[in-house]
């Protein structure tokens, strides 16, 4: 998708599906996840986690949220901002404008498949007191598909 075709989308869709802009800037994200997942391993549990589409099998679920922590605050010391803009920066200017603000945190999901008690209902983000003027961008770094995936309404 063109971001000249995302804002007449946006209008009927309140979600924009797009390739990343900048190719190295998503590859750089995608090195910071897949580093902070692998030395939080190390960190925790001294086990090596060859793919993210195996965290499951090396962290039990009651520890999944000690884990994702850990590698949420990994991640976060690095310069993620600055890549993430990157990679969305005409989406955004064509749906926002140029005077941005993003968060100082970025979030990380991890989601074990058959795991129920990490199941989300339904939500907005704007009942949990972010602004109505926020844009959410969920960048997956496993294959989707089925119930491995995202619920847009």
């Amino acid at each position: 998708m063109t971001a000249s075709n995302c804002l007449n989308d946006f209008d009927s869709n309140p979600y924009v599906i797009f390739r990343p802009y900048n190719i190295h800037a998503h590859d750089k994200i995608r090195d910071i996840v897949y580093n902070a997942v692998h030395c939080s391993a190390r960190k925790l549990y001294d086990i090596h986690i060859d793919s993210l589409e195996q965290i499951h099998s090396h962290i039990p679920s009651q520890d999944i949220n000690e884990f994702r922590l850990e590698a949420y605050k990994q991640i976060n010391d690095s310069n993620i901002s600055e890549l993430l803009y990157l990679i969305q920066a005409p989406i955004l200017g064509e749906l926002l404008g140029s005077d941005l603000a993003i968060q100082k945190s970025v979030n990380l999901s991890i989601v074990p498949p058959n795991d129920l008690s990490s199941t989300i209902p339904f939500h907005s983000d704007i009942n949990t007191g972010e602004s109505l003027y926020e844009l959410v961008s969920w960048i997956p770094f496993t294959d989707c598909s089925g119930s491995n995936s995202i619920f847009l309404a």
